[in-house]
């Protein structure tokens, strides 16, 4: 398998983060959750033409990656990223079930205080 030329999905976002919440303008409102379910036919059939580059366990992983994003494109839908965020962000993935790939995405929600809390100076 040539290592190198598997390149994992990259999420870019300031609003989802597998990060505690360390800004104090934020206060939590509750716990966000979505599942995203993918056929692996379906799946498999998205990379079958870049398989033969990946080898089997990039295969699986360009699988995996593929299911992962559209939940994190799904939880990006879920809240106002105008003045809400996601912090501590987990994600499960379950393939008891050789036909489908599921994954669970759950996090705080947090929303930005009305009148933002002073940071103090660095001295």
């Amino acid at each position: 398998m040539n290592e190198e030329a598997y390149t994992p999905f990259v999420f870019l976002t300031k609003k989802i983060s597998t990060q505690q919440n360390t800004d104090p303008n934020y206060e939590e409102v509750g716990i966000i959750h979505v599942s995203q379910s993918s056929a692996s036919g379906a799946a498999r059939s998205f990379v079958t033409d870049v398989s033969n580059v990946f080898g089997a366990q990039g295969f699986e992983n360009a699988i995996f990656d593929q299911a992962r994003n559209l939940a994190l494109k799904d939880l990006a839908t879920k809240f106002n990223t105008e003045t809400q965020k996601v912090c501590n962000l987990r994600m499960d993935i379950d393939m008891s079930n050789p036909n489908l790939v599921m994954v669970n995405c759950y996090g705080t929600l947090l929303e930005r205080i009305p009148q933002p809390v002073a940071q103090p100076k660095p001295q």
